[in-house]
């Protein structure tokens, strides 16, 4: 057993939180927002989670000791050490799992999450990168269904 297990098991445990947390919100509002609605309600279901979390920023990237213009937009940090991009695309492309992977190198974190409320079932959404880790499936700890409007 390597002295890392613990620090994976809490990556993966954290990110199945998250994950748990996407699909509670996906259930309520489904597809058709804007990103900015679905990154509002899964900061709000974080905070009932007890997760913190910090808002997306800018991160400066750098060229042998020179800052380059521009940086890279660092989505949702959440407990410090996981990353989380929220989407609302019609299609993802390999360049958003890309940048990803990329955000997660220059900021030297283990594990990103891109989540992408745009589908009619969001498992189809989700892509989970772990760096220098085997990736898990994810699987909810609960069942969910979309709330039907009432009549």
């Amino acid at each position: 057993m390597t002295s890392d297990r613990p620090a994976r098991e809490h990556l993966y445990r954290l990110s199945n939180r998250i994950l748990d947390g996407a699909l509670e919100v996906h259930a309520q509002l489904g597809p058709g927002l804007a990103k900015d609605a679905y990154e509002a309600a899964l900061c709000r279901t974080m905070t009932l989670d007890g997760l913190r979390y910090e808002m997306p920023r800018e991160v400066p990237v750098g060229l042998g000791g020179l800052d380059l213009d521009g940086g890279i937009r660092l989505g949702l940090l959440v407990e410090e050490c996981v990353v989380v991009e929220v989407e609302a695309l019609a299609h993802f492309h390999r360049r958003h799992v890309s940048r990803l992977r990329q955000c997660l190198a220059v900021t030297r974190h283990a594990c990103g999450l891109l989540i992408n409320f745009e589908v009619a079932h969001l498992p189809d959404g989700i892509h989970q990168v772990f760096c220098g880790m085997p990736s898990r499936p994810f699987s909810p700890s609960r069942s969910f269904s979309p709330s039907l409007p009432s009549a």
